[in-house]
């Protein structure tokens, strides 16, 4: 739990193959078994995809917001396909910028290699207001 959410994270590992975005069957699982547990909920929810500090190699992503936000709009498609209402869903990539541990060895860079789904509290649901501009 979070100050505005309750966060489910996930190793990338368990998501996506090194360097790509497409979940697996198996992924695809795991994502379903999520919205199950949600698709009653009124709350929205958000998916951050994260990385570590080592630049994607191969020809799919130039850097790693792009593979962090490819990877978060992979898992929102599939919460949106399992019945998620889209209206409710949002993405984002953070890339390496939000470590849980720093980048110093393998074991930390897999930590850091993640997807979390935030379910908002009702309060981080409501739109912002719109500042008015004399």
């Amino acid at each position: 739990m979070t100050a505005r959410s309750r966060r489910i994270r996930i190793s990338d590992a368990l998501l996506f193959q090194s360097g790509r975005a497409n979940l697996s069957d198996a992924a695809l699982g795991i994502v379903r078994q999520i919205a199950d547990s949600i698709r009653g909920l009124p709350n929205n929810v958000r998916v951050e995809g994260h990385t570590d500090d080592t630049p994607p190699s191969g020809p799919f992503y130039a850097d790693n917001w792009q593979l962090s936000t490819a990877r978060a709009l992979s898992v929102l498609a599939a919460l949106q396909d399992a019945g998620i209402p889209p209206g409710r869903l949002a993405a984002a990539g953070y890339g390496e910028y939000r470590p849980l541990v720093p980048n110093t060895d393998d074991a930390s860079r897999a930590r850091n290699r993640r997807v979390d789904v935030l379910i908002l509290y009702p309060n981080e649901a409501a739109p912002m207001s719109t500042p008015t501009v004399p």
